[in-house]
């Protein structure tokens, strides 16, 4: 008669093996938990950094944000100070090309009053 071979597989467990193979699981099972619970410990702290940054980012963001509103405020206040300041130069422009022309007419004028008086110098004198 030929023996079959037992094989460990199908070879019958006492309760106390069971209770062993039982408490390694155990055992396992909580160490897994703890390295869990380790890594999420690790993973809250890095977001809550990563939320201090974000909320320093966005409070920078702010500040940048009024300091730009100011800044155009102050830029609307320059630009319509230049306008009026270019207004007033184009009138003085204007004024000066007025004067200009005035003088010159009161030039011509004043050659043609010179040539008039030197022709009636000369009628007189001959007279």
């Amino acid at each position: 008669m030929t023996s079959t071979p037992i094989l460990p597989d199908l070879l019958p467990a006492t309760e106390g093996m069971l209770r062993l193979v039982r408490t390694e699981l155990k055992e396992n099972i909580s160490e897994l938990r703890s390295e869990m619970k380790a890594e999420f410990m690790r993973t809250d702290a890095r977001i809550q950094d990563v939320l201090t940054v974000s909320h320093g980012i966005a409070a920078e963001v702010a500040r940048l944000g009024v300091l730009v509103e100011e800044q155009n405020s102050r830029n609307r206040i320059v630009l319509e100070a230049l306008t009026g300041i270019s207004r007033r130069q184009d009138q003085v422009e204007v004024r000066a090309m007025k004067m200009e022309a005035r003088a010159m007419k009161m030039e011509t004028r004043a050659q043609e009053t010179d040539s008039l008086i030197q022709a009636m110098s000369k009628v007189i004198l001959k007279n």
